[in-house]
């Protein structure tokens, strides 16, 4: 666990390798992946402001992160408007990114979604495993677990991957690319 809900926001995260999952606590006290946070993105970006955290980051595999205390970054923005103008292209990093998990819950079907989310999963070593569930990749996409595990099954008979315990190997990222972007008709 990197951090959890309701910690002190005080220092930013770049993860380097890995994957991180980001998720709070329902009501009945479930767990809700937000995201899986993948190499290069940044983590806990609350904390330019002081807040406390909002959500728990737990890697799920072997990460490897940066953590730089948010009182050196501010003050070094201060001062330099490189660093400023970096970490305004970290924010609007994000920006974008949320802008584009929106888009693709308006515009794509579950299929598409989650084809979408095994490729970046996937991107640097075409194998997903580590502590990452059926639930969490419904919670990443949209959907329930029982359909995520219907469609898993049915990309695996396409042979786009290769289903193992707790593990999936991507086999055929263009089909799962050709899905991802195929239009709806």
């Amino acid at each position: 666990m990197l951090f959890q809900e309701g910690d002190a926001a005080d220092h930013l995260y770049q993860l380097c390798s890995g994957h991180v999952r980001l998720f709070r606590l329902s009501a009945q006290d479930r767990e809700v992946t937000l995201c899986v946070a993948s190499q290069g993105q940044w983590l806990s970006e609350g904390s330019l402001q002081g807040e406390t955290q909002s959500f728990f980051a737990e890697a799920l595999d072997a990460a490897v992160l940066m953590k730089i205390p948010t009182r050196q970054v501010v003050q070094a923005a201060r001062q330099d408007l490189g660093v400023a103008r970096f970490l305004l292209e970290v924010v609007t990093s994000q920006i974008a990114l949320l802008q584009q998990q929106h888009q693709q819950l308006v515009f794509q079907d579950v299929a598409q979604r989650l084809a979408s989310s095994l490729l970046t999963l996937g991107h640097v070593s075409r194998v997903i495993g580590g502590k990452l569930s059926h639930q969490d990749l419904a919670f990443m996409v949209g959907s329930t677990r029982e359909t995520i595990t219907k469609l898993l099954g049915e990309f695996r008979d396409l042979g786009f991957l290769e289903l193992g315990y707790r593990k999936i190997v991507l086999l055929d990222e263009e089909g799962l690319r050709r899905l991802a972007t195929q239009r709806n008709t």
